[in-house]
């Protein structure tokens, strides 16, 4: 019985040994299952950095590529842009050239050709008032007291004819702004339009001369100021618009414009000024009973009728 139980437990013994044994190669098979799928997890990862860092580096190389290329384009389009401003330069300085010489031909040129440009903004007529009134004048015939203005320094006065004409009158003088008296001779009338040039005797200095616009740029709703001695009042401004151009006057003429700048006696013979300080009219007549309808003959005319008196191109 002894010896069947020793026999016994030495085979069992053995049993477990070999089962013991087969555990310890199971688990071992397992670990080495487990290290050969971490390598292998290892490879594929490392073989997936690989690769996306190559996909990286190719679209690096791409974006590179179309940066040189955008790089290259902008450059030509901003040659091309600066040939292209370079023929506009080029170009204005031809232009301007070409106008500066006409313009040099049209101020050297023997007709009376005229540079239009664009008229400044209008100014304050109290500025435009101290700017002229120095050229205006009181005409006076020791009845009658009207008004006139210089068109040359050298003393050469216009105004209606009827200022200085009609029964009774006597020595004709002018009266400056500044108080002084000056006799003055006639040097020619124009009975139709009803104008006379008067020249100062003894000038004692330079007079301020007014200039005369271009009729043809007079525009209907300008501002107007005019500049007399109404009524014997001295030097009175009062201001209005431009109502029409070219009326036809009493004379049949068409060079007559209309304003509703009040007139009344002792302003015929004044200027009619525009903003800019330049004689649009000379003040004649207005329609009796009425009220802004008064009537200015057109500088042109003036300026043709000096012209003609003088029998030289003064104006």
């Amino acid at each position: 019985m002894a010896s069947r139980k020793l026999i016994a437990q030495r085979k069992g013994k053995r049993i477990a040994g070999r089962a013991a044994g087969a555990s310890r190669r199971r688990a071992s098979t397992g670990r080495g299952n487990a290290d050969t799928a971490l390598r292998v997890l290892v490879v594929v990862l490392a073989v997936m950095q690989v690769v996306s860092f190559a996909v990286l580096a190719t679209e690096n190389l791409k974006t590179k590529r179309e940066l040189y290329f955008a790089i290259a384009n902008t450059q030509n389009e901003i040659n091309n842009i600066k040939d292209y401003a370079e023929e506009v330069v080029s170009y204005y300085d031809t232009i301007q050239s070409e106008n500066l010489r006409e313009l040099y031909r049209m101020l050297n040129t023997n007709e009376k050709e005229r540079v239009r440009m664009s008229p400044p903004p209008e100014r304050d007529f109290s500025d435009v008032y101290r700017d002229v009134v120095e050229g205006v004048v009181a005409v006076t015939t020791g009845k009658s007291v009207g008004s006139g203005f210089f068109v040359h320094p050298s003393g050469l006065v216009v105004t209606n004819l009827h200022v200085i004409s009609g029964k009774g009158k006597g020595k004709v003088k002018v009266v400056t702004y500044d108080r002084k008296f000056y006799d003055v001779r006639v040097l020619g009338v124009d009975e139709r339009r009803d104008l006379a040039l008067l020249e100062v005797v003894k000038p004692d200095r330079e007079f301020k001369a007014l200039k005369l616009a271009d009729s043809q740029e007079v525009r209907v709703g300008s501002k107007v100021l005019a500049i007399g001695n109404p009524f014997g009042f001295s030097f009175t401004a009062t201001q209005g618009i431009v109502s029409a151009v070219h009326r036809k006057g009493p004379n049949g003429l068409r060079e007559y414009l209309q304003t509703d700048v009040p007139l009344n006696p002792g302003n015929s013979g004044g200027p009619l000024i525009n903003s800019r300080g330049e004689v649009v009219g000379m003040n004649n007549f207005k329609i009796r009973q009425s009220e802004g309808i008064g009537f200015a003959l057109e500088s042109d005319a003036i300026a043709r009728f000096v012209n003609s008196a003088l029998k030289q191109s003064v104006l």
